[in-house]
């Protein structure tokens, strides 16, 4: 019941400082779209709000992970211009398989995100058993080893493992 309300309130404050407006019909239409996504999501978030685990993760994900995150994205960014502004075109796009240690289901996924949200890579495919991640990169006969992953791995084990 605890976790209920938390998700509740948590998604009323996101919806009322989205509208921006204190109209009592939009307020209803708030109260009611934020009880009914709550029973839908309820099981199957698995954190405790109030714990400090999560806070101390939160602030490491903001200290931590996004400084890294948003700098690979600017570093990927730059050599994605560089590619494109070249006079000779010379990429040999392809995929590649690269592994992680990564074990928890948010680890993963905040690395197949990082990996997709840096210019030049996309995550396709996931394969949770082997930890193995099929990746698509502008430039495959660069990438050496599990380079691409280990761009993020370490950061997001500090943070979310």
């Amino acid at each position: 019941m605890k976790k209920f309300i938390t998700i509740f309130v948590l998604l009323f404050i996101i919806y009322l400082l989205y509208i921006q407006t204190l109209v009592i019909q939009e307020i209803i239409a708030g109260l009611f779209g934020s009880l009914i996504i709550s029973f839908i999501v309820v099981n199957y978030f698995k954190f405790d709000l109030f714990s400090g685990n999560f806070i101390v993760k939160i602030v490491k994900f903001f200290i931590l992970y996004v400084p890294k995150l948003l700098i690979e994205i600017v570093k990927a960014n730059i050599h994605m211009a560089m590619i494109v502004l070249s006079p000779k075109i010379k990429i040999k796009s392809g995929f590649v398989k690269q592994n992680t240690s990564l074990g928890g289901d948010i680890s993963r996924l905040m690395l197949a995100n990082s990996i997709t949200l840096t210019p030049g890579t996309l995550t396709v495919d996931v394969d949770e058993e082997k930890g193995e991640y099929i990746i698509h990169t502008v430039e495959k006969d660069k990438v050496k080893g599990n380079e691409i992953v280990e761009h993020f791995e370490k950061t997001i084990k500090e943070v979310f493992e």
